[in-house]
């Protein structure tokens, strides 16, 4: 849910949210997307008001039975949220792209608003699908998954970063003693 702090869309956007929320079902978070630039917020707009705006849309996410995360980025939250800690007890979703918005490696720790571990990191907003620019994150919220999803992870991690050694692979070789068939270790 996107606040538009002070101009009245930020209660707008949270219910539209929570209501999506209750008409898909199984929803378990909504996003507070905590970074409005003067054009989507209300003049004068301090940030102890932002404060009490995202307290306000937390609580009403909250009554709902959802939990609330934060989406932001570091220089934002430094200076438009005061760097308040009031909501460290919620996930973290951070931004935090490369030059011009190119992709950076995975983000796992900042230093502000009270986190130090993140739930997501969104790197880039410029990767090309069906000819639009799309934002991609990396996802670290493993502590939320279902043990039947941490299994199924589990098994896809071993599969991807298992190496065949080159002992395995003469072994395998002579195993099956046919040289049409050979693999390729690196």
């Amino acid at each position: 849910a996107y606040l538009y702090y002070g101009l009245g869309h930020q209660d707008r956007e949270v219910q539209n949210a929570i209501a999506l929320a209750a008409d898909l079902g199984g929803i378990e978070r909504i996003w507070l997307d905590c970074e409005a630039d003067a054009n989507n917020e209300a003049a004068g707009m301090t940030p102890n008001g932002r404060i009490n705006a995202t307290h306000f849309a937390a609580a009403s996410v909250i009554g709902m039975g959802v939990q609330p995360g934060i989406y932001t980025y570091g220089p934002y939250w430094k200076s438009q949220m005061a760097n308040t800690t009031e909501f460290s007890s919620f996930p973290l979703w951070h931004a935090q792209y490369g030059v011009g918005g190119s992709p950076i490696g995975p983000v796992t720790n900042v230093n502000y608003g009270g986190w130090s571990m993140l739930a997501a990191h969104q790197y880039t907003s410029i990767v090309n699908v069906c000819g639009r620019g799309r934002d991609h994150n990396y996802w670290y919220l493993e502590d939320e998954l279902s043990a039947e999803d941490k299994a199924r992870l589990d098994r896809l991690e071993r599969f991807f970063s298992y190496r065949v050694t080159e002992a395995e692979r003469e072994a395998r070789l002579k195993e099956l003693d046919s040289p049409l068939i050979t693999f390729d270790v690196t």
